[in-house]
């Protein structure tokens, strides 16, 4: 089975692949920024508070933590490459801003000497066991009403690249080395993401990042699954997206009844169709139906990463691709006629045990098809 671990990967290669346009860094430092003013984590927050990143990549993300003039920033990263690029990064940095710790440390080994005001993990953490309960491992490094951002993966968001993902099975065989993969992959996938105007990654880091590398199948940690693991000592109070609506009188609001995971819970279920694709107008859902189209879209990860375990072992494809067919027709089935059409569209060339790259390449339909796959949320710890 394809399986494997960010850091593998990354180490295997000598890659970090999260880098990201960094020509205007007034706009980088205002797109983070706004990301933490949907979330609920004002500046006023950061100003003066200690914070910790963990698996903080090439520390661009940090930057904007660090000119928010905490009193402390604390960045654990991993891997080599990572670390190189945090060191370069931050000796060129003219703003006012708090120079980090850089902790050279998995998190699994990772001791804190205090707890944290402000505790961030982005893009890592999935739905492993091992990885769930790094996940509470995690939250017990926030102080008590501190808060902790994390990121979830909708399955439903992740369809169309799933699918990518598959499609790229025949594309470029599994087999082949890393360098010719990612160029056959960025070929015949960079026009679809020349599609998204405010996109920052570049094509080869997309590439490798999200089409070849293992973890990837195991990133899908949803919003639901968050609160079954840190329910008991947090509550989400923000989300980006946001889909949340709470028209509850505050006065009510106590006890018992504050209920403030329940009320995000049911609003995700009414809303996380949403996620399909990140062009449509938001709208309100059936929670059954959204409930039997998510569990679809996880399946379909797995027939995704079953397709290329078999392919990567020599073996008989046949059977993934019809599971994959099947679920591709149950989706499509619960989506508005825009979505339907380029599900049966990539499904087509899923059909075939070599498609036609040239034509994926020029696709309008499905081509310009991406979820709002990556869900960013802000939990506080209760008063302990």
């Amino acid at each position: 089975m394809v399986q494997g671990t960010h850091l593998e990967f990354y180490t295997l290669h000598g890659i970090s692949p999260v880098d990201y346009r960094m020509d205007d860094l007034d706009a980088h430092l205002q797109r983070r920024g706004s990301l933490y003013r949907m979330l609920g984590l004002l500046p006023g927050t950061i100003r003066g508070a200690d914070v910790l990143e963990v698996a903080a990549g090439t520390g661009q993300n940090s930057l904007y933590l660090a000119t928010r003039m905490p009193r402390s920033l604390t960045l654990v990263e991993p891997n080599p490459v990572g670390l190189r690029r945090i060191e370069g990064l931050y000796a060129t940095v003219e703003l006012p801003h708090v120079a980090p710790t850089v902790v050279n440390s998995t998190l699994e080994a990772f001791e804190p000497l205090h707890p944290y005001d402000v505790v961030v993990c982005e893009n890592w953490l999935g739905r492993s066991a091992h990885e769930r309960s790094l996940l509470r491992r995690l939250g017990g490094f926030v102080r008590s009403e501190g808060v902790m951002v994390v990121t979830a993966i909708s399955p439903i968001g992740l369809v169309a690249n799933i699918l990518r993902r598959a499609l790229a099975v025949g594309i470029a065989h599994p087999g082949l080395l890393f360098e010719a993969r990612t160029e056959r992959l960025a070929a015949a996938f960079g026009p679809h993401l020349a599609t998204i105007s405010a996109m920052t990654r570049s094509v080869t880091d997309w590439v490798q990042d999200n089409l070849i590398n293992p973890a990837y199948y195991d990133l899908v940690l949803t919003i639901p699954a968050i609160v079954d693991e840190l329910g008991d000592r947090f509550d989400v109070v923000g989300t980006s997206p946001s889909f949340a609506q709470d028209w509850r009188w505050f006065k009510a609001l106590h006890g018992d009844a504050r209920a403030l995971n329940a009320h995000l819970l049911s609003e995700y279920g009414r809303c996380c169709h949403n996620y399909f694709d990140y062009r449509a107008a938001p709208s309100s859902g059936d929670p059954a139906r959204n409930a039997r189209l998510e569990a679809d879209a996880l399946a379909l990860v797995d027939a995704a990463r079953d397709l290329e375990s078999a392919a990567l072992a020599g073996a008989p494809m046949q059977a993934a691709r019809e599971r994959i067919g099947a679920l591709c027709r149950s989706i499509a089935g619960a989506l508005p006629r825009e979505g339907s059409a380029a599900i049966d569209e990539a499904a087509r060339w899923l059909s075939h045990d070599a498609p036609d790259a040239g034509a994926i390449a020029r696709s309008t339909g499905f081509g310009s098809l991406f979820g709002r796959e990556t869900l960013y949320v802000l939990l506080v710890q209760r008063e302990c």
